[in-house]
């Protein structure tokens, strides 16, 4: 405040202060007066009086009010006044006093000062004319200075209260969500302070959730990504191996197509080795029919052979008698003789050669007996052949049968792997598909989550509260 300007609006000069001087001069020794019937009219009044605690505080501010009205009737309008006046004015105002009941009790305090100054000048009246009018400029003086310091107060309060919400506002535009408004705010801008906390406070706890949700979101998303991966791979893998499996399947249902084929060429071949085993059975048994002819035939021969002999031998005993009588006939008997030598010569060689064929015979014989014999275990070696034969065929067919029916339950299987296999194909492009949403999605789950980093989310009950100023905030009379 410019103190001269201020003298200097209200005309304050030396006659002024000396009027003011009068003024003290009367209402100083009924000051306790004055302020007593003040004070009892105040504590009549339930608003009035609600500014007060009790007793002992009405008679402080009786004390107070009659110091700072010593200084304002004094004149003087020094430090020590303004000093005195800024205090009440903020002291009104940190108490809450209402402006307008401040005017309604100093009306009447100016009314009991003007009763004061009638009643000690009624023999002067002009004289109590310029006293009342100073003690009038000096109370309009004096409001105006109170209410300068009172407006002044709530100008500073209203700047410190700006001050700490913007302060607030630019915390949390800095993503520090925790930041609360302390108790330290100033009194009237009390609900801006709760409706800062509250809007920070459901600030928070919505970023909090959204934060925690897009974390949770992009954590699942990227566990679902490594699973859709892993799905992927593994659809992939078994889309490979069902592929494989089917292309051993069909080689396999081709392998066995194919035995199926060899197998009846076998059983071909064993019934043909059947049939050969029974012709040679037959031709076996016409051998042995042969070799018994023959046999008999040799027999017939040996019998023919032994009357051969015996011819020769007869033979020889004639010739031999016939060669005893020759030589009993002598000469006449020569001739003979000769050819009864030549007889017995040619018996003798018919025994011989008879004697050869024997041999010939007998080992014709052995011969024909071991051809036999081996005609007789080819025979047996044939039928085992055709038993063989015709065994080896049947199992064969219950081969072919077996076979037959694999081959229709692998031709079964090797559809039934075709359609796995073009299922698992389009399960593997289903899982790829998957796992690039599965990608994407986590990525924009992790750009949802992002711009929240910036923020300082407090969840676990710290104080986040400013710090308290200097700068005490407003306070009830107590």
């Amino acid at each position: 405040m410019d103190k001269s300007a201020f003298q200097t609006r209200f005309g304050v000069d030396d006659a002024l202060r000396e009027d003011l001087a009068a003024v003290w001069g009367v209402i100083g020794p009924r000051i306790d007066d004055i302020l007593g019937t003040f004070y009892r009219d105040v504590s009549s009044d339930a608003e009035m009086s609600a500014f007060f605690s009790d007793a002992a505080h009405m008679r402080h501010a009786r004390s107070k009010q009659a110091r700072h009205w010593e200084r304002l009737f004094s004149g003087r309008f020094d430090d020590d006044y303004f000093h005195s006046a800024d205090t009440v004015g903020r002291v009104h105002f940190r108490i809450g006093l209402p402006y307008l009941i401040f005017m309604s009790m100093y009306a009447r305090a100016t009314g009991l000062i003007h009763d004061a100054i009638s009643a000690a000048t009624r023999l002067r009246p002009a004289r109590g004319r310029r006293m009342a009018r100073a003690a009038s400029t000096a109370v309009l003086m004096d409001i105006e200075a109170v209410m300068t310091a009172f407006f002044a107060a709530e100008a500073e309060e209203q700047s410190r209260a700006f001050d700490l919400l913007g302060e607030a506002i630019e915390s949390l535009s800095r993503g520090d969500t925790g930041r609360r408004i302390g108790d330290d705010f100033p009194t009237a801008y009390a609900p801006n302070r709760i409706a800062f906390n509250t809007m920070a406070s459901r600030v928070e706890e919505v970023f909090h959730g959204v934060k925690l949700n897009a974390e949770g979101v992009r954590e699942k998303t990227g566990a679902l990504s490594r699973l859709s991966e892993d799905l992927s791979r593994r659809a992939q893998s078994q889309a490979a191996s069902v592929e494989q499996s089917t292309a051993a399947v069909t080689e396999l249902a081709n392998s066995i197509r194919q035995n199926d084929i060899s197998f009846r060429r076998a059983i071909d071949a064993s019934e043909g080795n059947s049939d050969a085993a029974v012709t040679g059975l037959g031709d076996a048994d016409q051998a042995t029919a042969a070799m018994g002819e023959i046999e008999q035939a040799f027999r017939d021969i040996a019998d023919v052979t032994t009357s051969i002999e015996e011819i020769s031998f007869q033979t020889n005993l004639l010739a031999l008698n016939a060669s005893v009588e020759a030589s009993r006939a002598g000469e006449a008997g020569k001739g003979f003789s000769v050819v009864a030598s030549e007889v017995r010569a040619l018996a003798k060689r018919a025994a011989e050669l008879t004697e050869n064929i024997r041999r010939m015979i007998d080992g014709s014989r052995d011969t024909v007996g071991r051809g036999s014999d081996l005609v007789g275990r080819t025979r047996a070696s044939l039928e085992k052949i055709r038993d063989s034969a015709a065994a080896v065929s049947s199992e064969i067919r219950v081969v072919v049968q077996t076979a037959t029916e694999q081959a229709t339950t692998i031709g079964e299987v090797e559809k039934a792997l075709s359609a796995i296999d073009e299922l698992t194909q389009r399960n593997a492009a289903m899982a790829g598909d998957v796992s690039d949403n599965a990608e994407d999605l986590s990525r924009r789950a992790a750009e949802l989550a992002s711009p929240f980093d910036a923020f300082q989310l407090h969840r676990d009950g710290t104080d986040r509260r400013a710090p308290p100023r200097d700068v005490p905030g407003r306070r009830s009379a107590a």
